[in-house]
């Protein structure tokens, strides 16, 4: 199963792809999340980047609910 969204947040862009994979006994959800930005100029590159950093985050953290990050944190230090 796979899924893809994409949206314009003011002057950026925000692409979401979701896919579920289930080819052991434990399904794997896979989350990307990309910004970017149209025609900027050479200068602004730094801020630009910056400010897709902010976006990303925060629709990163709109969208993961308490049990994810739960999930995520026991993985993280299972490694």
């Amino acid at each position: 199963m796979a899924f893809a969204a994409r949206a314009r947040r003011g002057k950026y862009f925000l692409t979401f792809r979701e896919a579920l994979i289930e080819e052991s006994e434990e399904p794997k959800l896979i989350l990307d999340f990309d910004g970017y930005a149209e025609n900027i100029k050479a200068n602004d590159c730094l801020v630009v980047s910056d400010s897709l950093h902010d976006l990303i985050s925060a629709e990163y953290e709109a969208s993961i609910k308490e049990p994810v990050y739960r999930y995520m944190r026991k993985k993280r230090k299972a490694e």
